[in-house]
């Protein structure tokens, strides 16, 4: 009775380690590796594309500061209206990507915005002045840093939405491709196993067939299956022969 019990185990242990072995299990992990890899190496490269496109659409508020509000401000600094000042410094501050911005006067008084900002990619200094009767005045200097934090917030928004977009696609993808081998190629060679194990010397009229839809080109299935067949023809063959010497 053990060693039946025994037999029973051994079985179920050797069915277990097959089907974590079997070929399609392989080959959809090898799919789902190969696929994570490459989708990788593309997110990689789109999320490096995107940064650095970002980069350069933000060095562009340097231009649009200095065209939209240089001049504004020295006027603001040379008839001392420092509420303008601090409206278009408010202004400049709320651009996006803009971080530190640091406004001194001729007189060394400051007007700081953006104070908490870090990680700034770019810099620029900006000489403030004043023009009256062909007469130029430096009233001041203004300092703007481009700050990434916002690109880098964007980035692992996409990183992470790009993510899960991919793992969805590669779950899908290897059930898919795990369906189509069970149906194409694993229950054939189980077939084929079935009928490797039932073979019988005295019953040689029984062929092996494939379930499955015929091809207008043999492929690798039915080149093995009529091997097999035709291996069972010749030993048949081979039977009858030999029977036939020995009588």
């Amino acid at each position: 009775m053990s060693a039946t019990i025994k037999q029973k185990l051994n079985a179920s242990k050797q069915k277990l380690k097959a089907s974590r072995n079997s070929l399609s299990m392989r080959i959809v992990l090898a799919t789902l590796a190969y696929s994570l890899l490459i989708a990788l190496v593309v997110t990689a490269i789109q999320i490096t594309f995107t940064y650095r496109q970002n980069l350069n659409l933000a060095k562009e508020r340097f231009a649009e500061i200095e065209t939209g509000y240089l001049p504004s401000l020295a006027r603001g600094l040379w008839e001392v209206n420092n509420a303008n000042v601090e409206s278009l410094l408010d202004s400049i501050a709320q651009i996006p990507h803009v971080g530190k911005v640091v406004l001194t006067d001729e007189t060394n008084v400051q007007f700081l915005k953006n104070e908490t900002h870090k990680n700034a990619f770019a810099q620029r200094h900006f000489t403030l002045r004043y023009s009256e009767n062909n007469t130029h005045f430096t009233v001041g200097t203004l300092h703007v840093e481009l700050s990434n934090a916002a690109i880098q917030a964007q980035l692992i928004e996409q990183a992470v939405r790009t993510a899960m977009v991919t793992l969805f696609t590669l779950l899908i993808g290897s059930l898919c491709v795990l369906i189509l081998f069970q149906r194409l190629v694993s229950r054939h060679l189980h077939t084929m196993a079935d009928f490797a194990r039932d073979f019988d010397v005295n019953n040689l009229d029984v062929k092996l067939q494939l379930q499955r839809p015929e091809n207008t080109e043999a492929d690798e299935l039915d080149v093995v299956e009529h091997a097999i067949n035709e291996m069972q023809s010749r030993l048949k063959n081979e039977l009858v022969l030999r029977g036939a010497v020995e009588q």
